[in-house]
């Protein structure tokens, strides 16, 4: 759903089970139509509602959107382990201190769609990492109270 909500191609592919008819509708089309008729938008809401278990609820009303600036700092190496992250757009880079030097080492990227902080949320372990935005990004944190409840 996050490619589709953010406007990227999708990596679903839908088989009908019987005949059908499709018809497709280019987004610029839907957000001209929907600026004339909002009940077009509404009627939407309102059916994809309703195909949402609870637990998708629960979801979203948990996660926290946070805009970071590029230089931006996420966690310390050393933190607590108390949210996952997961970039919708922008980028993230996790470094970490070097021991016998000055400076620090590059030891990942993240770009959109992908999930940082798993690892040290799940085994409850301290942050192994600095992660910061090396560019304007938007994402979305999912607290460990979220996962511990899932």
């Amino acid at each position: 759903y996050i490619k589709i909500i953010i406007g990227n191609q999708s990596y679903v592919t839908l088989r009908a089970k019987t005949d059908s008819y499709v018809g497709f509708l280019p987004r610029s089309v839907l957000d001209v139509l929907c600026e004339r008729y909002p009940s077009i938008l509404e009627t939407l809401a309102r059916r994809l509602l309703s195909q949402l278990s609870l637990l998708i609820f629960h979801i979203d009303f948990s996660l926290e959107w946070r805009q970071s600036n590029a230089g931006q700092i996420l966690c310390h190496e050393g933190d607590n382990s108390d949210a996952i992250y997961i970039v919708m757009s922008g980028r993230l880079r996790s470094v970490k201190k070097n021991k016998k030097k000055e400076g620090y080492t590059i030891l990942n990227e993240y770009s959109q769609g992908e999930i940082v902080g798993e690892t040290e949320v799940l085994t409850n372990s301290k942050r192994q990492s600095t992660i910061h935005a090396i560019r304007e990004s938007e994402i979305a944190v999912m607290p460990k109270s979220l996962i511990n409840s899932l």
